[in-house]
This record gives structure tokens, C-alpha cells and sequence, in this order.
């Protein structure tokens, strides 16, 4: 229910190959100045060819075209994901630490 409210929405990106879904990402939440984007997965045999930094990619540039920027969280020492969005264009700007009460 959540996905198909998402997906018409258009909040949710994908890459699909041979009918399949291989990787997406998500706006996770919007303002009228920010996009957070999040949710970015791609299935483990797909990954290292691109498909993160393209989907982060494209949503920055959809973004941008609206006069919105946009901002990411990854978790420190995912060098993985860390590539990808530095692929994407993306540079860190300082740390987050996440408190569970």
C-alpha cells in the first residue's frame, strides 16, 4: 500500500533490467527547498556498475531543475555507498550521529 501511494507519487526511482527490478532509491521526505534522498538499494549481483550514482544522480538533477537541493546520510565506513554518491556528485559536509532512546 505505502509502495503504490509512493510510487504515484513519484518518490520512488528504479532501474530495471530484464523485467526485473535490480536497484532504487527514494525521497524519503520534501520541503520546498530540500529533498532527502534515501532508501538506496541495488541487488548484490548488479552492484559496482553504476546503478546508486545513476539513480542519486538523476533525483539530484530532477531536483535541480525545480530550484530544490538535495541531501543524502550515509553511514561512515560504507565505502560502497560512499563512492557512489561521490560518483553522483555528492560531498560529505560534516557528521550525523543517530540516538536511539
Amino acid at each position: 500500500k505505502n509502495l503504490t501511494k509512493a510510487l504515484q507519487q513519484k518518490r520512488v526511482f528504479g532501474i530495471r533490467f530484464n523485467n526485473e527490478i535490480i536497484a532504487k532509491a527514494s525521497i524519503n521526505a520534501a520541503t520546498n527547498k530540500y529533498w532527502q534522498i534515501g532508501g538506496v538499494f541495488t541487488k548484490q549481483d548488479c552492484r559496482g556498475k553504476g546503478c546508486a550514482s545513476n539513480l542519486t544522480n538523476h533525483i539530484a538533477t530532477q531536483a535541480l531543475s525545480l530550484g530544490i537541493k538535495t541531501v543524502l546520510f550515509v553511514r561512515k565506513g560504507n565505502t560502497p555507498a560512499e563512492k557512489a554518491y561521490n560518483k553522483a556528485g555528492f560531498r560529505p559536509i560534516g557528521n550525523y550521529e543517530i540516538i536511539y532512546y
